[in-house]
């Protein structure tokens, strides 16, 4: 006999893969728990544990009366690093404080053995308080 996967989990499972594609953007607002129960027909405490699941790992933030909102990145995808930004130097500076190739990565990360990696960390600052980590 086979187990199948939780609802739950094939549900957070669809809802990782659509916000890992353009379809959303930072900000914008994620589906409300009524369009949720409808759309997978299933009870508000299903779509409550998913929308948790989802705020715990980053990809969504909720603001109570408000609803669900997509968070800054899309977690576990592959991106490019570049610094476009225009940095006045009196107000606003940038500290790398971790660039390696050895920190392993997260085994959600999916990316495959061969994969060229880089593991960085760093603080952005506006008058010497920080604003941003990433």
């Amino acid at each position: 006999m086979s187990r199948k996967e939780p609802i739950y989990q094939t549900i957070l499972s669809a809802l990782i893969l659509e916000l890992n594609t353009n379809h959303f953007r930072k900000n914008d607002p994620f589906y409300s728990e009524s369009e949720l129960r409808k759309k997978y027909q299933v009870s508000s405490t299903t779509v409550v544990r998913v929308l948790n699941m989802l705020a715990d790992q980053g990809y969504i933030y909720r603001i109570q009366g408000k609803g669900s909102f997509v968070s800054k990145f899309n977690r576990g995808t592959a991106v490019r690093i570049t610094d476009t930004h225009t940095y006045d130097v009196d107000e606003e500076q940038v500290a790398i404080l971790v660039a390696n190739q050895t920190t392993p990565l997260p085994t959600r990360a999916k990316f495959t053995a061969e994969s060229t990696t880089w593991y960085l960390e760093r603080l952005r600052e506006i008058r010497h308080a920080p604003f941003e980590f990433s």
